[in-house]
């Protein structure tokens, strides 16, 4: 049986070379600003997946970045 291709629903910013070339794509883009020990924002990144599962869009992406992380972020620490 053959595997269907899984769609990446959602992206993970970890350092600031990702976070520039997330933010040089096209389209809508809705980012999950968050530090790593930040609980409540776990539960937001799953709400964010099931959006994009719902909608289906290609034009629509979301991403998590951990603040601490990415320089450009820096005034959200």
């Amino acid at each position: 049986m053959a595997r269907k291709k899984q769609q990446v629903l959602q992206e993970v910013l970890s350092n600031q070379e990702e976070w520039d070339n997330f933010m040089s794509k096209g389209g809508l883009s809705v980012i999950d600003c968050h530090q790593s020990w930040c609980g409540p924002c776990k539960p937001v990144q799953g709400l964010l997946r099931r959006v994009k599962t719902e909608l289906g869009s290609d034009l629509l992406t979301f991403a998590t970045a951990d603040c601490d992380s990415i320089d450009s972020l820096e005034f959200y620490r």
